[in-house]
């Protein structure tokens, strides 16, 4: 499945758009297109990170399912700005949930 298949498909009948499971669909589907590799379902660990995320983006007033594909498909504009700030010690090269949760700052302040 691909993302143009989940797009086509309803969506969730929230109006924040926060159901969890669409937007790992949306992300895993994000992330398949950008390093042409399977992405299998998220973990419970990956699923209670991304719930945190999710609820954070809410809070500010973004939409979870449009912010998140666009940082799996633009990971590199994210992470030179995570770099430009924090310089981690390491950078993720392929989107990473964790990743995003650890900079939920910075994907809070980038425009969308």
């Amino acid at each position: 499945m691909d993302l143009k298949d989940i797009l086509s498909k309803p969506r969730p009948v929230r109006e924040d758009w926060t159901d969890v499971q669409y937007i790992s669909a949306l992300w895993r589907a994000a992330v398949s297109e950008r390093t042409a590799v399977f992405q299998p379902a998220f973990t419970p660990k990956t699923v209670g990170q991304l719930k945190h995320i999710v609820r954070k983006l809410v809070a500010v007033h973004q939409k979870p399912a449009v912010v998140l594909p666009l940082v799996a498909r633009e990971w590199e504009s994210f992470t030179a700005c995570v770099k430009s700030i924090h310089n981690p010690p390491d950078i993720p090269q392929h989107p990473d949930i964790g990743f995003v949760l650890r900079h939920i700052d910075i994907l809070i302040e980038m425009p969308v």
